[in-house]
């Protein structure tokens, strides 16, 4: 059995006071100790904000907002938690992972199952991935493998490593779950911090990036000019 990591802060969504209390025996049993409980999603993002999880069990039906937007407002606040799906109902699995759940529990949660999701929950932030449709399947790709994602009027598109794809989510929602790994550069553009090699100002004042490996300029507008000086900077 793999060890739960040292200090792993979980938060526990759920509107049936003993599904919770169920899941916090069975999670104490495993060595989880630092847990707090929510019951709607909307205390679930106040207890989010006022104390960051590592990981949030999110049922998904409950009154108000559901455990899915709950989870869609969730990444907004808290970028770097992972959410862990525990429900009655298998319907919502594919809307669950283009979110990018850590996993999906059908209730009613066993040990066995919850040990299993708990040894999956990543050690390094390189591991972070985003979830993509391509064409009947789902497919996940490392943020790490990202050279920039450009939005054009509707869509988003991230160009990767071995290739390109459309994404469901906007810039922002990508800058704030990946803050670390994306640098705004333009309105319409993220980069991936690490693959960041050279500014360059043209005749005409007009500045840009160069990536490593990667055969093109990326415009860089004035608002934005700072960060990036800043970023190569630290970078040296």
């Amino acid at each position: 059995m793999k060890p739960v990591p040292d200090n792993l802060k979980a938060l526990i969504v759920d509107d049936e006071p003993l599904a919770r209390a169920r899941l916090r025996r069975l999670l104490g049993a495993l060595g989880v100790t630092r847990i707090t409980e929510a019951e709607t999603a909307e205390s679930a993002i106040q207890a989010c904000t006022a104390q960051p999880p590592h990981v949030v069990f999110m049922d998904i039906e409950m009154p108000g907002a559901n455990g899915i937007q709950a989870t869609e407002a969730l990444h907004q606040c808290c970028p770097d938690a992972r959410v862990i799906f525990c429900t009655a109902y298998d319907s919502h699995a594919v809307k669950a992972f283009e979110l990018n759940a850590q996993d999906y529990l059908l209730k009613p949660v066993n040990r066995e199952r919850l040990q299993q999701a708990l040894e999956k929950l990543p050690e390094r932030r390189n591991e972070d991935s985003i979830t993509v449709r391509v064409g009947t399947d789902l497919v996940r790709i490392p943020v790490a493998d990202i050279h920039y994602c450009q939005a054009d009027h509707k869509y988003v598109t991230a160009y990767h490593r071995h290739g390109e794809v459309i994404l469901d989510e906007s810039l922002n929602q990508l800058q704030n779950r990946f803050p670390h790994h994306f640098l705004r550069i333009h309105r319409n553009c993220l980069i991936n911090k690490k693959r960041l090699h050279a500014l360059q100002q043209d005749s005409q004042g007009r500045y840009c990036v160069r990536l490593t490996d990667l055969d093109c300029a990326l415009p860089v507008s004035r608002r934005n000019l700072p960060t990036v000086r800043k970023t190569l900077k630290h970078a040296e």
